[in-house]
């Protein structure tokens, strides 16, 4: 069985992509965040051997993004 833990997040988003999500309250966005959240720490624990550039590469588009 599963435990799930509430964790909150907050995501700034640009005005225009904003704008776009609000024109669809049919769709769970916290339940697309959940999915891609949990994908993308899938994906780091299968490239934790790999190397930074790799990593890089497929999450970053080779940049540095600053939080």
């Amino acid at each position: 069985m599963v435990r799930w833990l509430n964790a909150h997040i907050s995501v700034a988003l640009p005005e225009d992509e904003y704008e776009k999500i609000k024109r669809h309250p049919e769709i769970k966005w916290g339940a697309v965040a959940r999915k891609a959240v949990i994908w993308y720490a899938n994906e780091l624990e299968k490239m934790k051997d790999s190397t930074a550039v790799q990593f890089k590469e497929v999450f970053c588009d080779g940049k540095d993004e600053k939080q």
